[in-house]
């Protein structure tokens, strides 16, 4: 017999569906509809959108459903501009500290994105670039950095997630990949930062892009 969801397992699924962009921004969320598919009563599902509220990743309205938080365009450059940031840090202290061990992970992250976008797989090209830049992070050898741009980037993974889908950005990202790796490689912490900063710079003006094709989403009433 299926074990029955607790209130701390229903936000956790919830949560999850968010951060991966299963449940977009500017969803309406329908507690009816999440305690049917979660095969739980109304209550833990009232108290997970409760807890995830208070996180900022759902918005409570008054007289409305909750939606799956959608940032205004300025709030979104705003969180990029943090993500590129602390990436940008992280990159700079991996092409000072990279181990060779961390070097060849780098490299085999990197030649699977090439796999994948040569096959035009976006679904896993969007997967093992999760891991490409955590690698990189990692390599920083800065556990409290590299914690928090890894935190910033699940974070943002669902305004990133749409944008990154798109052939003609896989084909933009692995270009980026290749000069992020080299200067990793080349101990060149300079162009390593300016590399991964104009790499995340264009992820965050794609978003914003996204961000306004679903504005009537957040202006959207109950039926």
């Amino acid at each position: 017999m299926q074990t029955k969801m607790t209130s701390d397992s229903v936000t956790s699924t919830l949560n999850e569906l968010i951060l991966l962009g299963e449940l977009a921004p500017g969803t309406i969320i329908s507690e009816v509809g999440l305690a049917k598919q979660f095969g739980v009563s109304r209550t833990p599902v009232r108290e997970a959108i409760r807890k995830l509220s208070e996180t900022g990743l759902v918005t409570l309205r008054p007289r409305q459903r909750p939606i799956v938080s959608l940032p205004s365009i300025a709030e979104a450059l705003d969180q990029f501009e943090a993500l590129a940031m602390l990436e940008a840090d992280c990159c700079e202290l991996a092409a000072r500290r990279r181990t060779s061990e961390a070097m060849a992970q780098i490299n085999s992250l990197n030649d699977a994105c090439h796999h994948h976008f040569e096959n035009r797989d976006v679904e896993s090209y969007f997967k093992v670039n999760e891991e490409f830049h955590r690698s990189i992070s990692e390599a920083s050898n800065n556990t409290y950095l590299s914690g928090r741009a890894i935190q910033m980037r699940q974070r943002l993974r669902s305004l990133r997630a749409p944008r990154a889908s798109e052939p003609d950005r896989m084909k933009a990202s692995y270009a980026e990949h290749k000069r992020i790796v080299e200067t990793v490689e080349a101990n060149d912490p300079e162009r390593a930062r300016s590399a991964m900063l104009e790499h995340v710079a264009m992820v965050g003006e794609r978003a914003a892009d996204f961000i306004r094709s679903y504005t009537k989403l957040w202006e959207q009433t109950d039926q």
